[in-house]
Formats: C-alpha cells, sequence, structure tokens
C-alpha cells in the first residue's frame, strides 16, 4: 500500500534520499570514502566495487567473503569500450540520461551535463581494469582466496574495516579477491578523477539504485 501511494511518495520528494545525498556533499577527502561506501553498498548502492560472500569454490561446507569488480551504470566492461556507432550513441544516451538524474536532483543544467562527461569518463577507467563477462564465467580465474593481510597490502592507504563496519560485516580474517587487478586501478582511477566527479558519481549511484521509490 506504502510503494502505491504515489501522492505521498510525491509530496516527499528527495527527503528519504536526503541524509545520504548531503552526506556525500559533505566529504571532505578521499579518507572519508570507505565508511560511505559501506553505507551505500549496504542499500543495495553500486559504487567502486562489489562486496558480499559466496560458496568456496574449493570447500562447499563454506560461506566465504568475497571483493569483486562493479561500480559500472551500464551493464558490463565492453558498453564502454566498443566502438560501433551503436556503441557510441548508447554512450551518449547514458551520459543524457546521468545528466537529467542529477538536474532532477537539483544541478544546474549545465553542471549535470559536466559531471555526466565526467562520471563516463570515471566509469571508463574502471571498464577498462575490469574482466570481461566470459573470464568472469571461469572459476579458476575468479578464485584468489587471501588472508586480509595479504589483501590489504594490495591497497595501501585504505581503511578496509572502516568499509566493513559500515557494512555491518564481520571483520573477516580471509577474503577471495575475485578479481585482483581491479582494485589498485579502481583506487588509481579514484585519485586521478576530481572530487566534483567522485560526488557526481555517488550521486548519480544513489539515485539511480533508489529512483523506483522517489518521485517522478
Amino acid at each position: 500500500k506504502a510503494c502505491m501511494d504515489t501522492d505521498a511518495i510525491n509530496a516527499k520528494g528527495l527527503a528519504p534520499a536526503e541524509p545520504l545525498l548531503k552526506e556525500i556533499d559533505a566529504v571532505q577527502g578521499r579518507q572519508d570514502f570507505p565508511a560511505l561506501i559501506g553505507k551505500l553498498q549496504r542499500i543495495g548502492v553500486n559504487v567502486f566495487f562489489g562486496y558480499g560472500e559466496q560458496q568456496d569454490f574449493k570447500d562447499a561446507s563454506k560461506q566465504i567473503a568475497v571483493v569483486i569488480q562493479g561500480g559500472l551504470g551500464l551493464p558490463e566492461k565492453d558498453y564502454y569500450l566498443r566502438t560501433g556507432p551503436k556503441d557510441v550513441t548508447i554512450r551518449e544516451q547514458y551520459v543524457a540520461h546521468v545528466a537529467k538524474m542529477l538536474e532532477l536532483a537539483g544541478s544546474s543544467p549545465e553542471q549535470a551535463a559536466k559531471d555526466a562527461k565526467n562520471i563516463l569518463a570515471f566509469e571508463t577507467d574502471l571498464a577498462k581494469a575490469s574482466m570481461g563477462v566470459v573470464d568472469l564465467r571461469e572459476p579458476e580465474k575468479t578464485y584468489h582466496l587471501q588472508t586480509m593481510e595479504t589483501f590489504e597490502a594490495t591497497i595501501p592507504g585504505v581503511d578496509f574495516g572502516a568499509f566493513q563496519d559500515a557494512m555491518h560485516s564481520p571483520r573477516v580474517t580471509e577474503i577471495n579477491n575475485a578479481t585482483p587487478d581491479f582494485l589498485p586501478a579502481m583506487i588509481k582511477a579514484s585519485h586521478a578523477a576530481d572530487m566534483e566527479t567522485l560526488k557526481a558519481y555517488m550521486r548519480y549511484q544513489l539515485l539511480t539504485a533508489s529512483a523506483a521509490r522517489l518521485p517522478h
């Protein structure tokens, strides 16, 4: 009944998303990202990478933690990298869509258009670092069980514990680093992008994840 009460939904506007939108806007530096990413991922927002649990491919009695590539707005990496006319059109339409979403959430048309182009560029960097869908189907290529000490050594300067706490995840002792080349490349791309682009990226991902429950 609440989901069908469109009058109440429209009357609330963006109020349900405002606390997280304000938290994104208030970010001062990249040291704030792990906890914020955890908060966003906890409610299903696809930002930067993926984290969860899976069956251990080599021990069916165990469920283990897994970290994996993620953070794309288009379905998979080839949407960003193919060069045919249809693919160029899809990317142009995606940029227009992202800009419209940001504009609906309060950005000026000019700022929304600029942010959308920068978001595509950032996501393209993530796509370049991502495995293809065929490789992802090969269990041997996505099984790299590591101790947390080994895993955290691949992401120096990142407080992964703060991310786990924000996710309400246990502090695990080992993890399947399913796509080990991705996180270092993602961190490099995040440092290359300016803060306004990263904030706009998180705003868009939050909006698109919750759009079905937001007003017209």
